[in-house]
């Protein structure tokens, strides 16, 4: 596949975006890809990509260039501020899939996949309509790899080290001054600041050193990710940052530096994950910064209420999922779903006998061919039974089956190895409904028996519309039933929602 992510970052319009684009980045690698950056940005935000494949130019300005390079690409990310919606609706007519980076419903955006990983985006109100999949809250919270997996930090009994994060730049230039009132006012405490690569008077900084105060120049991820472990509390700006500290579990003070983090202070305030010291330029917020840390200092309860409401909001998946979703969208355009034929029966035979396929089933012990042959047979030829494959490019990818009854079906899904957790699984099983509901128009229920223990299966027929009924034994091992109304039929693929 071909994919391109596009965003801005420089020393003075900041670098979030660069940071969370890395995360996509890494996770479209993680997935088998090779991604490439296209970056409108200065050395500053250059200096961020070592290692990366990228092109650094203002990609808003030369779109000739910037729509030569992704003419024919398989998916497009843009994560961005400043670019138009002409710019965007070029980009979704051209590209495969186009993926939008949202933060505040910045405009209406065409079709494709619009991500917002701010906490409780899900309640923004974005408008549904065809075409276009919302990927909402913080479940898609774009963190880079070294966040996906962190060890459970144990709240201290004392507040003994803060860490001050200010973003890669500071442009409030905030650090100085939070650094100088802790100095003053709660001398006793250690302080881990954090100098990033766009900080223009770092020596303002170093001046107020004293024996209590470790600075950590340019970290890298892993750097953060130790900083962040090693501190009791966080004093931070309100943007990227928050969900890494959120992730490891770190109760944090939040300033908000700009407009846009507005959105993360409601949040995060309501999800009881941090203190809110103000906006960075009113008269008290400094002073607020000091108080909310004497609170944390003396309410340990509290910190380990916000510890445990930040790891519980970030799971460190995020970046992943959004992967999987583009990569599904991309695939669904060369899905089919067919009715089954003779000729399909060795390829239906060699799935079912996959290992992983065997283990899901309520029969776990391998299927002889022989066996396997009279049933194919007699599902082709049972009335009441709809035996559906699903091709991708044209291969075999799965098999969907559906026991009818009545006006009612027990529907079974598989897919291949090469296309578990690809994304496609819902795209073919909405297609394979729709067959259903043409073949059979009296069906009304269609039900899902899944293992009580196949998380990922339960996961997958909850987020294609299906609803927990109850609990059930079946073959003498514990099952849960879903439920899906073809009555109450929705597109499910025009909207997601945390």
């Amino acid at each position: 596949m071909k994919v391109f992510i596009l965003t801005e970052g420089s020393r003075s319009a900041g670098l979030g975006h660069v940071s969370r684009c890395t995360a996509l980045y890494q996770a479209f690698e993680a997935a088998g890809l090779s991604p490439r950056l296209i970056v409108s940005g200065d050395e500053t935000a250059a200096s961020l990509l070592a290692g990366r494949s990228y092109d650094l130019f203002d990609w808003k300005e030369d779109t000739g260039r910037l729509l030569g390079m992704t003419a024919g690409a398989d998916i497009v990310v843009i994560d961005s501020y400043l670019a138009g919606p002409g710019l965007y609706r070029e980009i979704s007519e051209t590209a495969g899939t186009a993926v939008y980076i949202d933060d505040d419903l910045r405009i209406d955006y065409p079709a494709g996949i619009v991500v917002n990983g701010t906490v409780f985006a899900e309640r923004f109100g974005y408008p549904r309509r065809d075409g276009v999949v919302h990927l909402l809250g913080s479940r898609y919270a774009m963190l880079r790899r070294e966040f996906w997996d962190v060890p459970v930090k144990e709240a201290g009994e004392r507040v003994e080290t803060v860490l001050i994060t200010l973003g890669g730049d500071d442009a409030r230039d905030l650090t100085p001054r939070i650094l100088a009132l802790l100095n003053e006012r709660v001398p006793e405490l250690n302080k881990r600041v954090i100098i990033g690569k766009g900080f223009r008077e770092p020596g303002r900084i170093e001046a107020l050193r004293d024996e209590r105060t470790e600075l950590i120049y340019c970290p890298d991820a892993r750097g953060m990710r130790g900083a962040m472990l090693a501190s009791d509390v966080a004093v931070s700006a309100a943007g990227q940052t928050l969900y890494e500290l959120a992730r490891v579990g770190v109760p944090t003070v939040a300033v908000a530096v700009a407009d846009n983090q507005m959105g993360n202070v409601r949040g995060w305030l309501d999800a009881g994950f941090i203190e809110y010291a103000g906006w960075w330029s009113d008269g008290e917020t400094l002073v607020n910064v000091v108080s909310c840390l004497d609170r944390l200092m003396r309410r340990g309860e509290i910190r380990e209420r916000m510890s445990e409401a930040g790891r519980r909001l970030v799971d460190g998946r995020g970046a992943r999922r959004i992967v999987r979703e583009c990569i599904g969208q991309s695939l669904a355009r060369h899905v089919t779903v067919r009715e089954a034929s003779y000729d399909d029966m060795y390829e239906v035979y060699r799935l079912s006998n996959e290992p992983d396929v065997r283990a899901v089933s309520f029969r776990s012990a391998p299927i002889a061919i022989e066996e396997h042959e009279r049933w194919f047979v007699r599902k082709m030829q049972d009335g009441s039974s709809l035996l559906l494959v699903a091709e991708c490019r044209g291969g075999f990818a799965g098999q969907v089956r559906f026991d009818v009854s009545g006006d009612e079906a027990v529907v079974s899904i598989s897919l291949k190895r090469d296309y578990r957790g690809s994304g496609i699984g819902r795209h073919v099983l909405k297609k394979a409904l729709s067959l259903l509901t043409s073949r059979f128009p009296g069906v009304r229920v269609v039900k899902a028996h899944v293992l009580k223990e196949n998380a990922a299966s339960l996961r997958f027929f909850e987020n294609a519309g299906f609803r927990f009924s109850g609990e059930m034994v079946m073959r003498g091992r514990e099952a849960s039933e879903l439920l899906f109304d073809t009555r109450e039929r929705e597109d499910h693929g025009t909207a997601y929602q945390g």
